[in-house]
């Protein structure tokens, strides 16, 4: 199976809190294949260095999960680049959506990602309700936190 992890969901891989437990089977399951987009990288330092500043975790373990995410993004999971035609996919959903959805920035971006997987056959998996319903009503499959 095919799984598209948004940051949220790919913070659960590393980091023990709620719905790691649902998250760690589908990393760990040898028949799956993880997607993520290149704008988790980024996202992913983010949340680690702030789960740092706010003490949840010291500068050892930033330093490990910093590695092993780094290493699992050149060996493990498939990253969909941030191009222009992901920006400009990114900026249509906005556009199609934004009226009538909550659609944030990084958000459209992330969807637009997915977009780019062009079976329709990856099931989308995040912690955010409202993304989460979005990606739903443009017609992907999702699994939520």
């Amino acid at each position: 199976m095919q799984y598209f992890f948004n940051t949220s969901a790919i913070v659960k891989i590393y980091h023990e809190e709620g719905g790691s437990e649902v998250v760690l089977p589908l990393y760990n399951g040898n028949d799956n294949s993880i997607v993520i987009s290149e704008l988790s990288k980024v996202e992913f330092l983010s949340t680690i260095h702030k789960k740092f500043r706010n003490k949840e975790i010291d500068l050892e373990t930033v330093e490990a999960l910093k590695d092993r995410f780094l290493f699992d993004s050149s060996n493990k999971f498939i990253v969909i680049p941030m191009v222009s035609s992901t920006v400009n996919t990114a900026l249509d959903l906005i556009i199609s959506h934004g009226k009538s959805n909550s659609l944030f920035s990084l958000d459209a971006l992330q969807a637009a990602a997915l977009s780019i997987i062009s079976d329709n056959t990856a099931i989308f998996f995040c912690a955010d309700k409202k993304l989460t319903s979005f990606v739903k009503n443009i017609g992907y499959e999702t699994l939520e936190l």
